[in-house]
């Protein structure tokens, strides 16, 4: 029994689809079933159930599934750190994410608890990359609606709620929600010339009060803690909103959301690291 069987194994098991598990491991569809029959083989059961081009584990597979991942892993891990102990260098993977949304906070956080051998840079705003190469990034995570972002074609992993920050001395006592009616009476500080909430105040025939306009979100932040006005946050990017000086609230009677994607560069771009780093984001978010 050997190291690469008990990968390949693992891979099957995880995508229950050969084909799929053969392109994860960069190996044809045949070497992966070979290795997966003398695995079974030398077993003396059989691991998986076949329907098609569909497995699906069986009863033995599954308690061999609960032995085996925790083995590899420490296997691979300490691999890991003795190849990398003479030089003491990470590998490096770069995120770009759209704004300076936290959605993939924890995704990264599960994913560097495991690879000590990996660091992370993250650079954020990337909408304001005026020619932004996919190349130059491992994972880029962006608005779903964007025009610019939509040739790459990702996956959408989340649909997050936009909420109002509003300023201690514009918010009503006990309420939780503002409604459109209440929220043109009030000044309006943008992220830029005409965003979401201008948008649907218009399509409401409401008027506005836009008094600043700020791309950065801390300027924004600040001019609210301020008292100067109200602006629009998505969720996933609200907390550096949460101070004692500004409340939450949602808007009522409306569905303003937006969705977030990610995407990868082309596999055959990615470095080792980079194709365990896509599986894990993938398998994460599943």
């Amino acid at each position: 029994m050997e190291l690469t069987q008990l990968k390949y194994f693992l891979e099957a098991a995880n995508t229950e689809n050969m084909s799929q598990a053969a392109r994860n491991l960069h190996i044809t569809q045949p070497s992966l079933s070979k290795a997966i029959s003398r695995l079974e083989e030398e077993l003396g059961t059989r691991l998986f159930l076949r329907e098609g081009r569909q497995i699906h584990l069986s009863d033995e597979g599954k308690a061999f599934l609960e032995e085996v991942r925790p083995a590899v892993s420490k296997l691979q891990a300490a691999a890991r750190r003795f190849s990398g102990s003479g030089s003491g260098q990470k590998t490096n993977l770069t995120v770009g994410i759209w704004g300076n949304s936290d959605a993939l906070t924890g995704c990264l956080q599960t994913f560097l608890r495991e690879r000590s051998d990996v660091s992370i840079t993250v650079k954020s705003h990337i909408e304001n990359i005026v020619r932004l190469d996919i190349r130059d990034y491992d994972l880029l995570l962006y608005a779903s609606d964007s025009e610019y972002f939509r040739k790459y074609k990702g996956t959408e992993i989340l649909r997050e709620e936009y909420l109002l920050a509003v300023p201690l001395s514009m918010a009503a006592v006990g309420a939780a929600s503002v409604s459109l009616q209440e929220l043109s009476a009030l000044p309006l500080i943008a992220s830029e010339s005409a965003d979401e909430l201008e948008r649907l105040l218009l399509g409401a025939e409401l008027p506005m009060n836009r008094v600043a306009v700020a791309d950065d979100p801390v300027v924004r932040k600040n001019l609210v803690s301020a008292g100067v006005g109200v602006c629009l946050v998505a969720q996933s990017e609200s907390g550096i909103f949460r101070n004692a000086g500004i409340v939450m609230k949602r808007i009522s009677g409306v569905d303003l959301y937006r969705s977030l994607s990610i995407c990868f560069k082309r596999e055959k771009l990615l470095s080792d690291t980079g194709r365990e780093f896509m599986r894990f984001v993938c398998d994460y978010f599943r």
